[in-house]
């Protein structure tokens, strides 16, 4: 019987019938132990009235019965056999393998107390019962004490046949009643009985996509019951950033001021700058001063991280950020009584405290790439428990702990390198702590003891090289032991039971989210046949994240199956937009900062979402940092088409002295090199910035008018096509003194397309006039306040400010 039933079920297929015979045999199984338990009734009947009593009571009233000894004597032993009887008949009747074992448990207790007895039953049945309980607890669970006192009186005593029939009746010995206990034992013990015959496996039918969504509407319902147990202080709702102003932060040696102000009020900015000029310093200079930590982050002085502290300033570091109602937050670095850097103070005003205020590239790369158990920590920063804290990742303190064993790994290096050098020893004979230990003792204790050596001035005589870098590698030794045991124990800091309030908190503050995110989605990528985004926070792990994409035919499946890396970009920056939306429902200060998060996001993509941010957060102050001129502009672009006001910050360049050196107020990037060429240039450097400055103007106008240029089968227009398309269209316009001015310098503008050697030959008069005609079209086409190009609807309310170029 164990060959067919060990056949029943192969790689996790079941093959057709399987499911009856496996019912049979576990039927036959608990037949044959229930004639073990009711050989016992036939030689000691069990009492009708106990019987009567007993028999509508749930199992589990009577092993509380048992267990806390409300039955006693006789008649708890007639109950243990009669639970054990009504285990088995279950166990037979309902297919239920588990009865099995209980039923032994049962048996072995009820045999177990007769053997005990010394009234209740004669010697020789004593002995039977004895070696029946011991078969019975043979491979289950039982108490430690029947064990040893099953162990203990065997050794003293062996039941012959005669006692087994006076025990159990004729038809039962020992060899019998062993190969049925052991046959109810394997059957008691399957896992794969009752899987389900001729059907397909689970992943044919369902997948693990598809059972998340019926997860989500369950989550959505959820929170529809509950509401935020906390009350978060909203008195800082309306915040925004006038300035910030730094000195010794990061990259910025030297004092740096950045004003957020268009006439006097507190608007979005564009902070442009190549890379490594300075634009994250300045974001991070906002971050530490409002929330006291540094991407998202307060490990300010791992070796693996940006340093908090310019390393051309080692005191007096400080940021300050001046806020719209007056008041100013500043936020010194200090180093802290166990010499690590900190912040002070550590208090956070309350409109910073629900969410980060800055979504970085390394936020995106983190929530794409983290496993779906453990993504839901990313949010743990996000409304914290307490409304008078900060929250922070509970992975944090393992980066610290990471961070600071790399450190002293380099350290143990250098210094196991140079103690070999003056031990005269291999230097993977120190490295190690045991090998640090036995060198010390072979190489400088010698034959005395540290405590004699120590006492006849050891330390005092050694060359003091020596001495110290035993100390500094002893030290180092020691701090990584300790290290590495914080580290062993780092797993409880993610346990969920120490997270449980504010899990709570973030499953309902995350309502909503997922319809934002699948609007924004849809809307964005009209071309995908994306129906729905479920995002689901603890469902396949206590601090989970699971996201499930549902398509328009019905099917479901998760984003790294469907979408490409552009599309996972835009659905991280889809989350934590939605997310910072939600917290600022909450009392969290609406400004946002996205520093250079967009540069790796498909052109086509990126610029939907920013049609979608200026959209959907229109009453936000959004600072972006960009290191592309091209995106820039088209960045300046859609916030005038959307009518959100901003300001511009560019970074000319970076000092190793000064920090970030920003370009002077008022002036425009596009047309500078033109008018400082105009001032202080020669003839040929006048026409060689004019040119090209006349074919990006003639770009933007054919573009914003659709006007007819000749086809080029490369896609390569010259300025000479460009510019009759737009001086033949647009002559009619406001336009037409500075178009004609222009068609004037016929010669000039082709020795400026092509960079003709009889430029050299130009008088400063004709190279002015040139470069000046330029200037006036630049000027009539954009405002030098709003930065709007013509032909991008409202004006800025300047009276230099020309929204069309109609008459």
């Amino acid at each position: 019987m164990d060959s067919d039933i060990g056949g029943a079920v192969q790689n996790g297929s079941v093959a057709s019938g399987t499911f009856e015979q496996d019912a049979a045999a576990l039927t036959q199984t608990a037949n044959r132990l229930l004639s073990i338990i009711r050989a016992r009734q036939q030689v000691s009947p069990i009492p009708r009235t106990l019987i009567t009593r007993w028999e509508s009571v749930e199992d589990e009233a009577i092993r509380t019965s048992i267990r806390e000894r409300k039955v006693r004597g006789r008649d708890q032993v007639q109950l243990l056999f009669f639970h054990a009887d009504r285990l088995a008949t279950n166990a037979a009747q309902f297919r239920d393998p588990q009865k099995l074992i209980e039923s032994i448990t049962q048996l072995c207790f009820a045999c177990f107390y007769v053997a005990r007895s010394r009234t209740y039953a004669t010697p020789e049945v004593r002995r039977a019962a004895l070696e029946l309980s011991d078969k019975c607890s043979a491979g289950i669970r039982v108490p430690r004490f029947v064990r040893v006192e099953l162990r203990a009186s065997l050794e003293k005593t062996k039941a012959d046949l005669a006692d087994w029939l006076r025990f159990l009746g004729p038809g039962f010995d020992a060899v019998k009643i062993e190969g049925i206990l052991k046959e109810a034992k394997t059957m008691g013990t399957r896992k794969d009985l009752f899987v389900l015959p001729d059907l397909p496996p689970l992943e044919a039918t369902e997948s693990a996509a598809e059972l998340l969504a019926a997860a989500a509407s369950e989550q959505q319902e959820q929170a529809d019951r509950l509401s935020l147990r906390i009350a978060y202080d909203r008195s800082d709702s309306e915040v925004r950033i006038r300035s910030v102003e730094l000195f010794g932060i990061r990259g910025a040696p030297g004092s740096l001021k950045i004003p957020f102000l268009l006439k006097k009020e507190p608007v979005s900015s564009l902070i442009f700058g190549e890379n490594g000029t300075g634009k994250s310093t300045i974001v991070d200079a906002i971050e530490f001063a409002l929330q006291g930590r540094i991407g998202r982050s307060t490990l300010y002085d791992s070796p693996l991280s940006p340093a908090l502290r310019s390393f051309s300033r080692d005191s007096d570091n400080w940021s300050l950020v001046e806020l719209s109602d007056g008041t100013k937050v500043r936020r010194e670095v200090v180093t802290n009584a166990g010499g690590t850097t900190a912040a002070e103070p550590l208090t956070v005003r309350p409109g910073f405290r629900l969410a980060p205020i800055t979504i970085q590239r390394s936020d995106l790369l983190r929530f794409l790439d983290t496993g779906a158990l453990s993504r839901g920590t990313i949010l743990l920063d996000y409304f914290p428990a307490s409304s008078e804290t900060l929250a922070i990742r509970p992975d944090e303190a393992a980066h610290r702990l990471e961070a600071t064993l790399t450190e002293l790994r380099i350290k143990r290096t250098a210094y196991a390198e140079r103690l070999a050098l003056l031990l005269g020893v291999s230097p993977a004979d120190v490295e190690s702590r045991e090998g640090f230990s036995k060198s010390i003792k072979e190489k400088v204790y010698k034959e005395q003891t540290p405590y004699s050596f120590q006492q006849n001035r050891g330390w005092e005589a050694m060359d003091p090289e020596l001495a110290r870098t035993i100390r500094n590698l002893s030290q180092v030794h020691s701090d990584m032991r300790s290290i590495k045991k914080q580290l062993v124990a780092k797993d409880n800091l993610l346990n969920p039971a120490l997270h449980r309030d504010q899990v709570d908190l973030v499953k309902v503050a995350l309502k909503g989210v997922a319809d934002e995110v699948t609007h924004a989605f849809r809307a964005i990528c009209r071309e995908h046949s994306v129906e729905r985004i479920d995002i689901l926070f603890g469902r396949s792990g206590p601090l989970s994240l699971d996201i499930r994409v549902g398509l328009s035919d019905g099917r479901s499946c998760f984003p790294q199956q469907i979408f490409s890396e552009a599309y996972r970009d835009l659905l991280a920056l889809l989350f934590f937009t939605s997310v910072a939306k939600k917290a600022a429902e909450h009392g969290q200060v609406r400004v946002l900062i996205l520093d250079d998060v967009l540069q790796s996001v498909d052109a086509s993509v990126r610029q939907d979402f920013v049609n979608h941010l200026l959209s959907n957060f229109q009453d936000w102050q959004l600072i972006f940092t960009v290191h592309d001129r091209l995106w820039m502009e088209r960045l300046r672009s859609l916030f005038s088409a959307h009518g959100h006001r901003f300001v511009e910050h560019q970074i000319r360049s970076w000092d190793a002295a000064e920090g970030p050196i920003l370009q002077q107020p008022g002036v425009d990037v596009l047309s500078k090199d033109l008018m400082f060429m105009l001032d202080h240039g020669e003839p040929e450097g006048i026409v060689g910035r004019a040119g090209p400055l006349l074919e990006h103007l003639c770009k933007e106008l054919c573009a914003r008018f659709s006007l007819m240029v000749p086809y080029k089968r490369d896609g390569r227009h010259m300025l000479a096509d460009l510019w009759s398309a737009t001086q033949s269209s647009l002559c009619d316009t406001r336009l037409e003194a500075e178009l004609r001015n222009l068609a004037a310098d016929r010669a000039l503008r082709n020795l400026a397309a092509h960079a003709d050697p009889k430029v050299l030959e130009l008088s400063m008069n004709e190279a002015r006039h040139f470069g000046r005609a330029v200037l006036d079209l630049y000027t009539a086409i954009r405002c030098p306040d709003c930065r709007r190009w013509v032909n991008e609807g409202k004006e800025c309310g300047s009276d230099r400010c020309i929204s069309n170029i109609k008459r």
